[in-house]
């Protein structure tokens, strides 16, 4: 099987993330031969719509990319999505990841959320995204969270993200060295 990671835009999300992720992700792992955006956005899984919490249960999504990463024979794959993700467990997520798939939802990650607008903010939005792929990428690869300064360092808030770095740890490197040889 060819190490390829499929990128899967689910909803209303803007092509031009989707080949920023493309360029840039390929740039930050060795064990991926080439970063493909599936050509079709997927519909978002009507069943993952919570009326009470006004949010998207994360399980209907994975599964999606699970599928579409099992058909396309993609070796890893993420899903991208605007729409605000949650597990029971959580009052959001920035991202979720099962074996082979991973989820991000951008929704957070936007600076508008926040209140804070502007073109200015669109580097900031975009290195969330980054990070937020690279860290969910991560559990995909079979790390687990990290308490050193690290991009797999657990997220809780959006300074959080904000705080970390884009790299692996010495640790969580030689982690990934190890299981990928």
């Amino acid at each position: 099987m060819s190490k390829t990671l499929g990128i899967i835009l689910i909803g209303d999300v803007d092509q031009t993330i989707g080949k920023f992720l493309q360029q840039n992700l390929l740039n930050c792992f060795d064990i991926f031969q080439k970063v493909l955006i599936f050509e079709k956005t997927e519909k978002i899984p009507k069943e993952a719509y919570n009326k009470v919490r006004g949010q998207y249960l994360s399980t209907p999504f994975l599964n999606l990319v699970k599928k579409r990463a099992e058909k396309e024979k993609y070796f890893k794959a993420i899903g991208v999505t605007e729409v605000d993700l949650y597990v029971p467990s959580l009052n959001f997520v920035f991202g979720v990841a099962i074996s082979r798939a991973c989820m991000i939802s951008i929704h957070r990650l936007n600076p508008k959320f926040w209140g804070v607008g502007g073109l200015t903010n669109q580097n900031l939005f975009l290195e969330r995204t980054l990070k937020e792929s690279i860290h969910e990428l991560g559990h995909t690869l079979g790390l687990s969270h990290c308490e050193n300064y690290c991009i797999m360092r657990f997220s809780n808030t959006i300074m959080d993200t904000d705080d970390k770095p884009k790299e692996f740890c010495s640790n969580c490197s030689k982690k990934l060295l190890k299981i990928h040889k």
